[in-house]
């Protein structure tokens, strides 16, 4: 979709300067107006993905924010490690009896 809007301001813009070149009736202004055109449109595009980055950043902070981390787990897995470590030796000690 960008690189299709793009390609026609390039397009538009080089048709400008062609007939600039051919012609020389396009004036100056013509080719300013034409690139002050493919200027405004570029900043109206970045203003478009100003706003979804911010949309990122806020899911990106509630990920962060609900996400768990390497202490975390590392404990976790420690606890059920013993937990298992437990349960075995209980299995072994009524398998001996």
């Amino acid at each position: 979709m960008f690189s299709s809007w793009l390609d026609s301001i390039f397009i538009k813009l080089y048709n400008t300067i062609i007939k600039y070149n051919m012609e020389k009736e396009v004036t100056n202004n013509e080719i300013l107006e034409a690139m002050n055109e493919f200027a405004n449109n570029v900043d109206k595009r970045f203003d478009g993905i100003d706003g979804r980055l911010d949309g990122i950043d806020k899911r990106l902070i509630k990920v962060e924010a609900t996400m768990v981390d390497k202490d975390y787990l590392d404990s976790k897995l420690a606890d059920l490690r013993g937990d298992i470590v437990v349960i075995v030796r209980n299995e072994d000690m009524k398998v001996m009896k």
